[in-house]
Formats: C-alpha cells, sequence, structure tokens
C-alpha cells in the first residue's frame, strides 16, 4: 500500500487499515513490515487508528455493521476484551441489547445463558438499577422520575412507582416523582401506581 501512495504517512497508514477492517496486530505487522525502524512511534500510530473498544464498536455501527459481526471483530482488535467489557462496548458504542447479545454469541457461541444475560443487564441496565443510581447521586423523587420516564418511555405509572419504590424512595417522593414525570396522571390512577409498589 506504501508503494502505491508514497505519500502515507505511519498514522495515516495505520488510519487506513483499521477503516478497511484489519485488526491491531495485523496493522501493527503491516506498519513494521513497511517502516522496521519505527517501534517507538508504532504505539501511538495503532492508539491513533484504534482509539478503544466503545470508539470502534460506534464507528461499525455507524459503517451498518451488524451487532453479529461487530463483536467478533472488537475482540479480534482488543484481544483481551471479555464478556462484560465487550457487552459494554458495544453498549457505548450505540447497539440495541439484541444486536449485543448476537455479538457476544458470535466472538463467544459457548456462552451460558446466564453469563449472557448477566453482561447485558451490566451493559444495560434496567429501571430499578437507574433509579438505584439515581437514589444514590441524591437525586429527588421528581428528577428520579422524570429520568426514567425519558430513558424509558414505554413503562407505565406503576412500573415507574415500582423502580422507585425498589430503588428505596418513599411513597412520597415517588408520588411526587410521578406528577413530575406524568402531569396528566390522574389522582385515581396515581394512587393505583402507589399501592401496587408499595403494598
Amino acid at each position: 500500500m506504501a508503494h502505491a501512495f508514497p505519500a502515507l504517512t505511519l498514522d495515516t497508514l495505520a488510519s487506513a487499515m483499521a477503516g478497511g477492517g484489519y485488526a491491531m496486530a495485523d496493522t501493527s505487522k503491516g506498519l513494521l513490515a513497511v517502516w522496521p525502524q519505527t517501534s517507538p512511534h508504532l504505539a501511538a500510530a495503532l492508539a491513533q487508528a484504534y482509539p478503544d473498544p466503545v470508539q470502534m464498536a460506534s464507528r461499525l455501527r455507524a459503517q451498518g455493521v451488524a451487532g453479529v459481526d461487530c463483536g467478533p471483530q472488537l475482540v479480534h482488535a482488543f484481544p483481551a476484551l471479555t464478556l462484560d467489557t465487550l457487552a459494554s462496548a458495544m453498549a457505548g458504542g450505540g447497539y440495541a441489547v439484541a444486536d449485543t447479545s448476537k455479538g457476544l454469541l458470535a466472538a463467544w457461541p459457548q456462552t451460558p445463558p446466564q453469563a449472557l444475560a448477566e453482561a447485558l443487564i451490566q451493559a444495560y441496565p434496567g429501571p430499578v438499577q437507574t433509579a438505584r443510581a439515581l437514589r444514590a447521586q441524591g437525586a429527588t423523587g421528581a428528577a428520579c422520575a422524570i429520568a426514567l420516564h425519558k430513558a424509558f418511555p414505554e413503562l407505565l405509572a406503576k412500573d415507574l412507582a415500582a423502580a422507585m419504590a425498589q430503588a428505596g424512595y418513599p411513597a412520597e417522593d415517588t408520588g411526587a416523582g410521578l406528577k413530575a414525570a406524568l402531569p396528566g396522571l390522574s389522582p385515581l390512577d396515581l394512587s393505583t401506581a402507589l399501592v401496587s409498589a408499595y403494598h
């Protein structure tokens, strides 16, 4: 490639190979084959071309690469990835849960269902985990409910109330949160959601 494009530098060739889908190890070998004396600058060029797994996952998703193909490519580029770190990288790169699941199984087909579920739960926290994190940060009931409603718009009032109750919010704070997040909620629906969550 360097013969065809004599203006290529260490950085531009590393980026070109990364963009072409070459794994970091293969790019490293290619760079050393062209420029055997570049060892001190090699790490910097590779770090620029392969910044981190999340950025690579984001780039792959932007290129339309399916989750089933992204998982193995990330593991090939970053062999130290584990089930949990690959799930987090794909989640951070914008892949949906189902796509990340396919990527994990493509990378490690023998993954037990329980390990797969745990990695996905850690990478994609649900309403209860989110509410717990918000409460730990000192968020008010109103702030928590609004954040939950924004993150999980499909949740009904009773689901929001249940998540906040399980996170340790008192009923009064949860009620205030439901009023803030769902201003059109009737008093009957509000009380039903609270009774359901704090029975």
